[in-house]
């Protein structure tokens, strides 16, 4: 075991714990709890980490607990954010006006919405 899974283990305990860690309301803030007992079975479940992974929950809105969470890359782990902050397919196609625009920021670049609209703006201009 590697100092490096117990730091993510640790950082994501003090997002669900601490309300002065910058990130706790999008994580204790919204009720999302570190329920792993200890070090040890958060290890026992998720295993070692793969270098260039981060820590991730499977269901965005679940907890911190045996099943939901595990080890992705940085690409995997932005697919799995919060709705609010991310465009929908709906949204990047209203805004771009074609499929093919959709694909290209959702898959690749992965941008906010406001950024399309920024880009968009500019573009149009």
């Amino acid at each position: 075991m590697r100092k490096s899974e117990r730091t993510a283990y640790e950082n994501a305990f003090q997002r669900c714990n601490n309300r002065n860690d910058p990130q706790w309301h999008k994580y204790g803030g919204r009720g999302i709890k570190m329920l792993f007992a200890s070090f040890a079975d958060f290890f026992a479940d998720i295993g070692p980490k793969p270098d260039g992974y981060y820590l991730d929950r499977i269901d965005n809105n679940g907890h911190y607990e045996a099943g939901n969470v595990h080890w992705v890359t940085p690409s995997e782990s932005v697919r799995n954010r919060n709705p609010v902050t991310y465009a929908t397919h709906e949204m990047v196609c209203s805004v771009c006006g074609t499929p093919l625009r959709h694909v290209i920021v959702m898959r690749v670049f992965v941008v906010s919405l406001v950024l399309v609209a920024r880009i968009t703006k500019r573009t149009k201009a």
